[in-house]
């Protein structure tokens, strides 16, 4: 029987750092043709430059670039497959072995680049509780903030000193200080929550003083 492509375990997708004289970079996942590869330097996708080697083969290959990226510049190589079906079995045909692994093979490798797509998004843990996490309609989340409300559902908030985006509100409140009107999210609609104060206190990861946010 041919051989096939074997799938590693291996994540579809590495990073390196130009040092200006190197210009082979190597992989060691498996790509079917020499375009399933896509070459980024810096956040810029490059087409052209560069030979791919190696496709075909289950332990990877390597990039050669006709010029050495400067130093400094980082070398992003990972598998984008074409996600469509090109084959079809035939009814009563043979069925032979190393085109149903071959078959096989592309499958498993485009779960391989959703699974390291989701890794690098913001997720649940798995032990978390249920939280809703699905944004509001964009006129609503225009020019605003992402925060998470006492419960850990997401919420946007207006920013703070007067920014905000369409019906986000926010402004001076009498007698000094800042009121940010915050919208929580139900099942993807906004609606109007209590306002919060900025006062001094410890900084959040959304810029906006913490010990301030409280809900009256």
């Amino acid at each position: 029987m041919t051989d096939h492509i074997k799938i590693a375990s291996v994540l579809p997708r590495i990073q390196y750092v130009a040092d200006g004289t190197t210009t082979d970079f190597s992989f060691s996942f498996a790509i079917f043709r020499e375009d399933n590869l896509a070459v980024f330097i810096n956040e810029e996708r490059i087409w052209s430059g560069y030979a791919v080697h190696g496709a075909g083969s289950s332990s990877g290959g390597l990039v050669g670039f006709a010029q050495a990226p400067a130093d400094g510049a980082v070398v992003t190589l990972m598998r984008m497959l074409t996600i469509q079906r090109t084959t079809d079995f035939q009814e009563s045909g043979m069925l032979m072995a190393k085109v149903l692994n071959d078959e096989l093979d592309v499958l498993t490798a485009a779960l391989q680049e959703v699974a390291a797509g989701l890794a690098r998004t913001v997720r649940l843990s798995p032990t978390d509780h249920a939280a809703l996490l699905q944004l509001p309609e964009r006129q609503l989340r225009a020019g605003c903030l992402l925060g998470f409300d006492g419960e850990g559902n997401l919420q946007v908030v207006a920013p703070p000193r007067g920014g905000g985006g369409a019906g986000a509100g926010g402004g001076p409140r009498p007698g000094g200080g800042w009121v940010l009107r915050v919208r929580q999210i139900t099942l993807g609609r906004g609606r109007l929550g209590g306002a919060a104060t900025r006062r001094p206190g410890r900084r959040s990861a959304m810029g906006v003083d913490s010990a301030a946010m409280r809900h009256r």
